[in-house]
């Protein structure tokens, strides 16, 4: 019998998955959410030569498009263990399960 594929769950097959807060800004008002198994994956310095990430702290993470409620944005804040990370930017990939956002660390 061949294996189905599900790529919609594939998500769910990941090493220590993170659960992240998830607040898309709004001009009329916030909306959070909670995002079950999340990555954050440190970003190379020379993926951001010439933005405002370059000599700061930078990371990616990758949030499956399954468990949003929300499309991230620019200026979208990811927030995990205390620490808060504005989105820079976000792309989908792995055939459109996984938002790819590249973050900056909230001062």
């Amino acid at each position: 019998m061949p294996a189905s594929l599900a790529l919609n769950q594939d998500y769910k097959v990941v090493d220590n998955p993170l659960t992240v807060t998830f607040t898309s800004k709004r001009s009329s008002g916030d909306l959070t959410d909670s995002v079950a198994y999340a990555q954050r994956f440190d970003t190379r310095r020379h993926e951001h030569l010439g933005s405002e990430v370059f000599g700061s702290e930078g990371v990616t993470w990758e949030l499956p498009v399954a468990e949003m409620t929300y499309d991230p944005k620019e200026g979208d804040i990811i927030t995990h263990s205390g620490v808060s990370w504005r989105v820079l930017d976000a792309r989908k990939i792995t055939f459109d399960t996984i938002w790819q956002c590249r973050c900056v660390k909230e001062r």
